[in-house]
């Protein structure tokens, strides 16, 4: 990642952007495969390692959007504007990478259900569940390496409690993605490496039970402020002068 950006924003309803962005992810997932028995050997141990890959694969993209599930529709019209406006490749976990709960709930009917008692063993499901979250930590922190920027969409719903000296969050993904963010060392986009930059002079789950409210203070210090509005200047530059998307993304850099 090179650069990260807390963008504050509320997205009107576009149905046009948004089926934009959902038939890019939809084109993305199929080659998710479903069926944990793939990854099994004869001695019935799981493969984790491609297991991961097949279930979190890296995914070739230009922008990490984090978000949180309830403004998935508000990540699916960004995703759709930048494609659409930049050709610009967004990546949004839960859109793209098979459902984290999917695959732990067909380990846990093959390793941790008692058919007899009709009950999961509680040590064991903790034991998959650290296994299968374990992946997917590390899968976003991949993606977060890879691609250039991270779009932060802070919304209420990302932010649990807000004063002027603390911001929380109650999403561990979001926290773990904010924390990544952070502490991954920052790399240069690789088109950028032994180029001169040329810039113009102008810009999760949702569960039906109720678990215990974690809160995690967000570290945001390290992203960038941005609005809609800095979003349109950008835009306006760029088709004033017929600019690519690694021009709107070279502006993004020098301005924000």
């Amino acid at each position: 990642m090179y650069k990260g950006y807390d963008l504050a924003i509320s997205l009107k309803p576009n149905d046009s952007l948004k089926l934009v962005g959902q038939s890019m992810f939809n084109e993305m997932k199929r080659s998710v495969a479903k069926q944990l028995n793939e990854f099994i050997s004869h001695d019935g141990r799981i493969d984790a390692s491609k297991l991961q890959d097949n279930w979190f694969p890296n995914i070739n993209a230009d922008i990490f959007i984090s978000h949180s599930h309830k403004d998935l529709d508000n990540a699916y019209i960004l995703a759709g504007w930048l494609k659409e406006k930049f050709d610009i490749v967004s990546f949004i976990d839960s859109c793209i990478w098979g459902n984290y709960a999917d695959i732990l709930k067909q380990i846990d009917e093959t390793h941790c259900y008692n058919k007899n008692r009709k009950t999961y063993d509680y040590d064991l499901r903790n034991i998959t569940t650290s296994h299968v979250h374990m992946m997917l930590a590390n899968a976003l922190s991949m993606m977060i390496y890879n691609t250039e920027c991270l779009f932060f969409l802070n919304t209420p719903n990302s932010i649990s409690f807000k004063s002027t000296v603390v911001e929380k969050t109650s999403s561990p993904w979001i926290y773990h993605e904010m924390i990544a963010s952070k502490y991954l060392r920052q790399s240069e986009p690789k088109r950028l490496i032994n180029e001169s930059l040329q810039f113009s002079n102008g810009d999760i789950l949702a569960m039906d039970s109720k678990p215990p409210k974690f809160d995690y203070e967000l570290p945001k210090e390290h992203l960038k402020s941005l609005s809609l509005e800095n979003l349109m200047g950008l835009s306006e530059i760029c088709d004033r002068n017929n600019y690519n998307k690694y021009k709107f993304l070279d502006l993004l850099y020098k301005n924000y």
